[in-house]
């Protein structure tokens, strides 16, 4: 079965599970939520590794130590990047907070099912629509700096993740 990816029909909404979760503040959970699905700014590098998060997550594999493990990784803290990465770009969720377990999103769902060439082009897709990139071509390294001190990021933490953006 071939399917195409129609970004129109998976719009990117900023309504993520975050501002439900207990000790969120409300203020960082809006910040967050305004790109990336509630998810955090990703430090995920790479995209081929992200598209393997979403796999490993269909076949069943939910928590970051299960992630890091497909991924040839041994720190869960490579789980949860590739994990959240995924779930920036809206292709999967977490379904349970402690301890945290993802799942597919429908939009995942519909990932997981299409030929590499078209998640390639879903990813790509995905990638240059997410705030975070469209603010870096925009307005460079420092626009990307400052959405995410905006978010509540401080320190070296900004300068990863505005790498990232790069």
């Amino acid at each position: 079965m071939t399917m195409t990816f129609d970004p129109m029909a998976h719009p990117r909404s900023g309504n993520g599970q975050f501002a439900d979760k207990l000790g969120s503040d409300p203020e960082v959970a809006l910040a967050y939520m305004e790109g990336g699905n509630g998810f955090p700014a990703p430090q995920a590098d790479r995209l081929d590794k992200v598209a393997v998060a979403v796999d490993a997550v269909a076949a069943g594999c939910e928590t970051p130590d299960s992630i890091a493990e497909s991924l040839g990784m041994t720190q869960s803290r490579n789980g949860h990047m590739y994990g959240d990465a995924a779930g920036y770009l809206g292709l999967i969720e977490v379904i349970n907070e402690n301890p945290k377990h993802y799942g597919l999103t429908p939009l995942g769902e519909q990932f997981i099912e299409m030929e590499p060439d078209q998640r390639s082009a879903m990813l790509n897709t995905l990638v240059a629509d997410s705030d975070i990139v469209q603010t870096y071509n925009d307005r460079g390294d420092g626009g990307v700096e400052e959405l995410l001190e905006e978010r509540g990021y401080s320190g070296e933490t900004v300068t990863r993740r505005a790498q990232t953006a790069a």
